[in-house]
């Protein structure tokens, strides 16, 4: 079973505040900040719950859930800071200027 401390082969450990705009994750633990945990998890941030940052800085903004069924919540940096998630490899655009951006990047790479 991995843990929040230990990476798997595909995923790499972190803390939802240390993630970029557009990264996914999956959430590991809420319970570094005890008193915030019940609450955390009341919102949807709950252990496997998959979320993607949608805005960093404070506050630290995420979708919980898929496209079509989902929920953004907004988070103090200093909570964001405490939670354990598993990073995957993938960049999700939340904007379509996001969108344009990240393809005008590729194309110029295919040059």
């Amino acid at each position: 079973m991995t843990s929040a401390a230990t990476p798997s082969n595909r995923t790499k450990s972190a803390f939802l505040g240390q993630l970029r705009t557009g990264q996914v994750a999956t959430v590991r633990d809420t319970n570094n900040m005890p008193e915030q945990a019940d609450l955390l998890r009341a919102m949807g941030l709950r252990p496997h719950a998959r979320i993607s940052v949608s805005r960093t800085g404070s506050p630290y903004v995420v979708i919980i859930g898929k496209q079509g069924d989902c929920c953004r919540i907004g988070l103090p940096k200093e909570v964001a800071d405490h939670v354990a998630v598993e990073v995957d490899g993938g960049i999700i655009a939340h904007r379509k200027q996001d969108l344009l951006t990240i393809l005008a990047k590729f194309l110029q790479r295919r040059r």
